[in-house]
């Protein structure tokens, strides 16, 4: 993002929007909702930490290399929720990151369009926002309906897992 883009007034309405549903998604939400915000926030940092010290001004001809840092590292954080939460959302958020880093190696061999590789590397992300607005929405409501709503899955099913595995190859 560059100086030119945040003086744009029409963007901040956009951030102002998605730090209120971050906000929301962080009060509401189970633990899994408040590592997938604090996943988008890391994201947020090391985009603008390489942006300030290692870049230049951005060019949409190349590839953002502060973007794609902080994809990968969205990409990575939400891996480890995917695998460890017992929830739907992260299979989304996984999905949409998955998006935004390949857009950037699309990019790289395509030369496409400005427009099309900024709708690339930033709507995946911003979905990301609502889609962990709507989670802890859902997981109140889970608490309200059932009073509980577990938030990880439990080692002894990673247990049962490698148990059936051994098992298997003992066959």
């Amino acid at each position: 993002m560059s100086e030119a883009d945040l003086l744009d007034a029409r963007i901040w309405p956009v951030f102002a929007i998605a730090l209120g549903l971050l906000g929301m998604s962080f009060t509401l939400g189970g633990k899994p909702e408040r590592w997938g915000i604090c996943v988008l926030i890391f994201m947020l940092i090391a985009q603008g930490m390489i942006v300030s010290f290692f870049t230049g001004g951005i060019y949409f001809s190349d590839i953002d290399p502060a973007s794609l840092t902080a994809d990968v590292v969205g990409l990575a954080g939400f891996t480890v929720i995917l695998c460890n939460a017992r929830r739907l959302w992260p299979i989304a958020a996984f999905a949409l990151q998955l998006l935004a880093v390949l857009g950037h190696f699309l990019q790289s061999i395509s030369e496409m369009v400005a427009y099309t590789y900024v709708t690339f590397k930033s709507y995946p992300t911003m979905s990301i926002v609502i889609i962990v607005a709507i989670a802890a929405l859902a997981h109140q409501w889970r608490l309200r309906a059932k009073g509980e709503d577990p938030d990880w899955v439990p080692y002894t099913e990673y247990a049962k897992f490698r148990r059936i595995a051994r098992d298997l190859q003992e066959l």
